[in-house]
């Protein structure tokens, strides 16, 4: 397969706001994931691709770089030996499923600027073992607009973050669909460049100053999905414990509890076939998600839960509204359009608050939006997606990447 191929990030159409992405939706800080290839080599096993970056924004000047992925299949081998061996087949051995991920990228602006960085997935063992990592050295502006629900665009302060990142977390499979594991977190922070006259540069936000973040705890997945990459049928669940403290020499208390949970529902013609290998288009599918993060303690002001980015609540700048705890849900229609072509809508809502009891419907927040994939692999269904969201503001928000938002 040869594609043209460009970068691209995440753009919120509000006044002095500038790009950025993340692997999850709770993470501030700036990355790129999302790639076209200019040069594609495809194989059942394996798919690889790399391409330049190039782009200019006022906030961090002409920024250039190169950035790629590469998909393959740890268990290929595997699944040879099985179907040429009726002993293996005879025994229930089981090939793997899943494709693994590596991604890449180097960027470098002419403010000084600067991400280096590398992530991915790797699924071994026929899927019973599960390691994901980020893995990489940060120096990135962002915006602070505060603390709470109810903080205005005029509140926002531009400040620089620079930091190195090790984000992992390792699954044992106890049976096909569920995980048991251990996640960790550690970075260490350094904030400059405040403004003038700032609640930063006051020091009244609680994280300011900087330093070791380090955490590590227990995780739960639940995973019934037909495909990691593109689901059209079943269900997840994963919960996940990350405590800092004292005792893992982070230099502040406190806990960072999750929740997510997904549901696929295909429909109409084609639902019977969801899991048809090659199929290019695939079926109508309905997908739902419900995602709640609880902060307590004193967490830093970067690693409060964020409402928005390119996977929930789309719409909203990414860390626009920030607090203790946050819930949110969203809900998709995916559709064939034209052969290896897909189209989605989608709605969210969503909202922050100091604590669960303190969530309100009546102050909740939301967006919606329509989409376009690009099935690049129909096998292991790998997309490239395009989505025009607005939220409740009348703000757009435009996000390219290379994976469904959920």
């Amino acid at each position: 397969m040869l594609l043209s191929g460009v970068w691209a990030l995440e753009a919120v159409a509000q006044p002095g706001m500038t790009v950025y992405d993340s692997l999850r939706a709770a993470r501030a800080k700036a990355w790129a994931d999302s790639v076209l290839a200019t040069q594609t080599v495809e194989r059942r096993e394996r798919v690889w691709s790399a391409a330049p970056l190039i782009w200019y924004t006022p906030e961090t000047g002409l920024a250039f770089g190169a950035g790629g992925f590469y998909y393959f299949r740890p268990g290929a081998a595997r699944e040879t030996a099985i179907k040429n061996d009726s002993t293996l087949r005879r025994r229930g051995v089981k090939p793997g499923r899943s494709p693994s991920q590596i991604t890449g990228l180097i960027l470098y602006t002419l403010e000084g600027q600067a991400i280096i960085e590398t992530g991915g997935q790797l699924y071994t063992d026929a899927d019973r073992w599960r390691l994901l990592w980020q893995l990489g050295w940060y120096r990135y502006p962002f915006s602070f607009f505060g603390i709470g629900n109810n903080t205005s665009t005029d509140d926002e302060e531009r400040y620089l973050h620079t930091y190195p990142l090790l984000d992992a977390t390792a699954l044992r499979g106890v049976n096909d669909r569920f995980f048991l594991g251990l996640g960790m977190l550690a970075e260490h922070n350094a904030f400059s460049d405040f403004e003038e006259g700032g609640r930063l540069e006051a020091g009244n936000v609680p994280g300011q100053a900087g330093g070791w973040n380090l955490g590590i705890g227990p995780s739960l997945v639940w995973d019934a999905r037909d495909n990691v990459l593109l689901s059209y049928k079943g269900t997840y669940l994963a919960a996940h414990a990350t405590f800092f403290g004292e005792a893992t020499a982070s230099s502040t208390a406190y806990t960072d509890l999750e929740l997510d949970g997904r549901a696929f529902f295909p429909l109409g013609r084609g639902a019977h076939n969801a899991n048809q290998a090659g199929s290019p288009s695939g079926p109508h599918v309905l997908a739902f998600q419900v995602h709640a993060r609880y902060t307590p303690g004193a967490p830093p002001f970067h690693r409060l839960a964020l409402l928005g980015g390119p996977d929930q609540l789309r719409g909203y700048f990414l860390g626009r509204y920030r607090d203790i705890f946050l819930a949110n849900a969203q809900a998709e229609w995916r559709f064939p359009i034209w052969r290896f072509i897909r189209g989605t809508a989608f709605a969210a809502g969503g909202d922050v608050a100091p604590d669960p009891g303190s969530f309100r419907l009546e102050r909740l927040k939301y967006a919606g939006g329509l989409g376009l994939r690009l099935v690049l692999d129909p096998v292991d269904r790998s997309v490239l997606r395009f989505d025009a969201a607005v939220n409740r503001d009348a703000d757009f928000g435009f996000y390219l990447q290379f994976r469904e938002a959920f």
